[in-house]
């Protein structure tokens, strides 16, 4: 089957180039660039896959990582990491972003989302039976489904507020269903936190919100999971802001539609207009205000939100400059920094685990044959966590080629069918963050969750974001780590290996401390240490180590 949208990897480096340099004049030297994307350049994927599959070498194996490094050759920035967690991953990388800054880390950083429509996305939305066959509805009685676009976009964020800023990035909140793969949670409890929690960061009241720039794919489950999210965080606390939603004119962009969508409520604080919701006719849901043609009004604060498969949810608050005064500083109070609860890792042939026995748990298992590995190495250090204090932990992991392998099975499902009846169970899981997904349903993991990619360093990193991110979202655990997969391949061995640390609060007990080397942040990008093999061992044999600029320091007391 030939590959109809060929030029697709030229297309998304293009919008994303063109992206970078329309923002780039306004950087520092060394301006760190979060990348956000679902699939990256998923040509050079599908010629790899296809050349595994007949046997043919020589096709460089695709890294999630890989268009980053490309982007920043030549410009003057450093490729700091990609974020993929699914139809979030916009919103996400500019949540990433403001955390840098909150840190303290970098005075600016360029956060960037890009992808592009090529069939492999096409025919596994049409295997879903997701797409609509005429244009797109938002919240419109008869809407059929959604419609699809290729775009990039991009927010420069930076620490000091000028003469230049145009809005001031104020409040976010990330969170996970739990409840499915594909679905959303019909009572939307995952979105309702993320907004409560959006909400609470920026120090605002849901009266105090004037739009609600919603996600608004045209799905019948996804709008109807939104309105309800809409009508218990603010029409049952007695407020009505303006609800608009682009994809009836921009189509879903994935990855980059958290961050076009973030802009555009940039340019309705700076207009003072909030964009209409196009071909909505008949609003399934009476008691909202819907815009279904450009208002002129007073707007201080937009609340964009955004869902995606696996349970992902994300809410970024944009607020006129002139409402917001001083510096965001980080949630959770005064920081005593994380230790080393548990550790817990596996590969094709070895468990790991302490404390605690090294027995491998063999029951779980999923589609995704890394996700099964996941599964069974991460119940242990579940099982560390009080009951009531799992639902809230972060889950952060950081990988390389992400789910390769059921690529490769989707891949092969839709040229056996010319593109039709393609697998939807495979398509589903082609995601990076399909493990974290998976991970997130078994255990009913509802806190926030991230998925990332930095080439080799990607599981260190994934070890500092978990830490971090224990600061900003005042969690009192995290999970984090790395995971790859590396399927039967020309020349190579089949490989695939997790490797988890649980990040905790508490001191006594611990194994590690975790200590972040000052000196490693701004060279993060050049580590090429192959963290995951470095900590994966580590867990085999717990000693002083440094691995991708973090010093473990054991405790011995407690790796009896």
């Amino acid at each position: 089957m030939a590959e109809r949208r060929s030029e697709g990897d030229a297309e998304f480096g293009e919008l994303a180039a063109r992206t970078i340099d329309a923002l780039g004049e306004r950087t520092d030297s060394d301006t760190p660039l979060i990348l956000a994307t679902t699939k990256g350049e998923i040509g050079q994927q599908i010629r790899w896959m296809r050349a595994a599959d007949e046997g043919v070498g020589g096709v460089e194996l695709p890294t999630l990582g890989w268009a980053l490094q490309r982007l920043t050759r030549g410009r003057r920035m450093r490729a700091e990491h990609v974020v993929s967690t699914a139809c979030t991953s916009g919103l996400v990388a500019l949540i990433e972003a403001a955390m840098e800054i909150a840190e303290g880390s970098a005075s600016s950083v360029m956060a960037i989302g890009a992808d592009v429509a090529q069939d492999f996305v096409r025919d596994g939305f049409n295997a879903l039976k997701a797409q609509s066959p005429t244009v797109c509805r938002p919240f419109d009685r008869d809407r059929h489904g959604l419609t699809l676009g290729s775009a990039a976009a991009g927010c420069l964020l930076k620490a000091e507020r000028d003469a230049e800023t145009l809005a001031v990035l104020s409040g976010f909140g990330i969170s996970n269903d739990a409840t499915h793969m594909t679905a959303p949670d019909r009572k939307a409890g995952g979105l309702i936190r993320a907004i409560r929690q959006a909400l609470r960061h920026a120090g605002l009241e849901p009266s105090e919100i004037d739009v609600v720039f919603a996600h608004g794919t045209g799905t019948p489950y996804n709008d109807a999971m939104e309105a309800v999210a809409i009508e218990k965080v603010f029409l049952d606390a007695g407020a009505s802001p303006a609800v608009t939603a682009v994809k009836g004119l921009i189509g879903h962009t994935l990855g980059a539609a958290g961050m076009i969508e973030a802009a555009l409520a940039v340019e309705m604080l700076r207009r003072q207009v909030i964009v209409p919701v196009a071909h909505l006719e008949v609003p399934e849901n009476t008691r909202m205000d819907f815009v279904t043609r450009p208002r002129g009004t007073k707007i201080r604060h937009v609340l964009k939100i955004a869902s995606g498969f696996g349970g992902m949810n994300a809410a970024v608050i944009m607020s006129a400059p002139e409402e917001r005064t001083g510096s965001r500083k980080p949630a959770g109070g005064e920081w005593r920094g994380a230790n080393v609860v548990a550790a817990a890792g596996a590969s094709n042939s070895e468990f790991r685990c302490f404390p605690g026995k090294a027995t491998g748990n063999s029951e779980f298992r999923s589609p995704d044959p890394l996700a099964s590995l996941a599964l069974g190495a991460l119940q242990p250090l579940v099982g560390r966590i009080p009951a009531e204090k799992r639902a809230a932990t972060g889950l952060v992991l950081g990988t390389t080629l992400g789910c390769l392998e059921t690529d490769r099975a989707f891949d092969r499902s839709r040229r056996e069918h010319n593109g039709r009846y393609a697998s939807p169970t495979a398509f589903s899981r082609t995601l990076p963050s399909t493990v974290a997904a998976e991970l997130s349903l078994r255990f009913q993991l509802t806190g926030p969750s991230l998925v990332l990619s930095a080439g080799d360093s990607s599981a260190a990193i994934a070890v500092r974001r978990g830490v971090a991110w224990m600061r900003h979202f005042d969690l009192d655990y995290c999970i984090a780590g790395g995971i790859d997969w590396i399927g039967p391949t020309v020349g190579t061995h089949e490989e695939k290996k997790v490797a988890f640390v649980l990040l905790g609060r508490e001191t006594r007990g611990t194994v590690a401390a975790v200590n972040m080397i000052a000196e490693a942040q701004a060279n993060l990008a050049a580590l090429r240490d192959h963290s995951l093999d470095a900590l994966f061992e580590w867990i085999g044999k717990p000693e002083a180590a440094t691995i991708g600029g973090i010093a473990f320091t054991p405790q011995p007391h407690s790796i009896a």
